[in-house]
């Protein structure tokens, strides 16, 4: 189990931050009456880092509620993926992680929220449960609900307020930043203006464009994705990642296209793609089922002549991201693998919505717990 005793940058100062006890006293007045209510649906935007400034937009259910800045004087990276750990873990009853943004304040808080329902709150693995409590029990719901809320002393409130399923959650968060730095277009800027350096075997200072990436890289976060149960009904160990130099995206396009680099070109096909890591092919002949699958889609896909139900839809999607799992174990560990994407309704964006392709969890940097 990955577990962290602190995610505070600093600890939470009632002098700095006024607000933050009588706003939540206000919230929490108000939890009660729509704990049963519909999710909301979380999205996170991010700017280009621009002389160590970092802009993030929170929408919810696709409309626009805050933007907040982060300072690289206090990068809070390498902490927000602890903080994200926690939550996956729920080994800790409220997580609060907060930043430090040179004179302002930003508190994140998440907590798991029960389902009354099951009428044995957290005490799932405690030797007073005999095993047959359990048999109306569904993982699939435990713990996938929560309460996100932000605190800005800015306004000494809390702009953002989120009931909302624990995976998408840190979809939106976790994979949309690794995204977000992966794209050729905002990658070359961690060096130059997020000031990430390293030096050479010489001495010289050069810009690490991919430790703003690695430093968010988590085995558990990205399992997470792949798992319908809870992380502590899992007895697995993992791997910590290797450092990522290149991602690939694998994604349908007319014209036999299947798999693209982070520089937007297409790379390859279902027979097989190039990466630019020791300038290797990755071949896909063994993998016929690849290609049967992508003519699927080509031939009479969701937009042909007649439309797929959305069962039809999800059941090819399904087989895709299986697919997508043993071809990752094809590539370098270097490499990271993307699939597909996930929409999200934006008002205000160009289209009316924004996407975010789903990182492939390594299945190499996963292994069961000897007991």
């Amino acid at each position: 189990m990955i577990y962290h005793p602190s995610f505070c940058i600093r600890r939470v100062d009632i002098c700095d931050t006024p607000g933050w006890f009588e706003q939540r006293a206000k919230l929490y007045a108000e939890v009660a009456k729509w704990s049963y209510r519909e999710p909301d649906e979380i999205y996170f935007s991010f700017s280009e880092p621009d002389g160590g400034w970092i802009d993030i937009t929170v929408y919810i259910n696709g409309k626009k509620v805050h933007t907040f800045p982060l300072s690289q004087v206090f990068d809070p990276f390498y902490h927000l993926k602890d903080w994200m750990e926690d939550i996956v873990n729920d080994n800790k009853l409220t997580s609060d992680f907060s930043i430090e943004v040179e004179g302002r304040t930003i508190i994140f808080h998440y907590e798991h929220i029960r389902n009354a329902l099951f009428g044995i709150g957290r005490k799932f693995d405690s030797e007073e449960y005999e095993l047959d409590e359990w048999e109306d029990y569904d993982a699939n719901t435990y713990p996938d609900l929560g309460l996100f809320y932000l605190y800005d002393s800015a306004e000494q409130e809390l702009p953002v307020v989120c009931y909302c399923k624990t995976k998408q959650f840190l979809f939106a968060l976790y994979n949309g930043l690794l995204y977000y730095s992966s794209r050729s277009k905002a990658i070359c800027k961690f060096g130059t203006d997020w000031y990430y350096m390293d030096h050479d075997k010489d001495g010289k200072p050069y810009f690490d464009n991919w430790r703003f990436y690695n430093s968010l890289k988590s085995t558990l976060i990205e399992w997470n994705y792949d798992s319908d149960r809870a992380y502590r009904h899992e007895w697995l160990e993992f791997k910590a990642p290797p450092r990522i130099q290149e991602t690939v995206h694998m994604w349908t396009e007319w014209g036999d296209g299947l798999f693209w680099h982070q520089r937007g070109g297409c790379s390859g096909n279902a027979e097989g793609f190039f990466i630019d890591t020791d300038g290797i092919e990755i071949d896909l002949s063994a993998m016929p089922e690849l290609r049967q699958w992508y003519d699927e889609w080509e031939s009479d896909g969701p937009f042909g002549v007649e439309k797929w139900t959305e069962e039809h839809e999800r059941t090819w999607f399904q087989k895709g991201w299986e697919l997508a799992k043993k071809i990752r174990t094809m590539l370098p560990e270097s490499v990271d693998l993307y699939y597909q994407w996930k929409t999200f309704k934006i008002e205000g964006s160009e289209w009316g919505y924004e996407e975010i392709p789903i990182i492939v969890p390594d299945q190499r940097l996963i292994q069961k717990k000897k007991i």
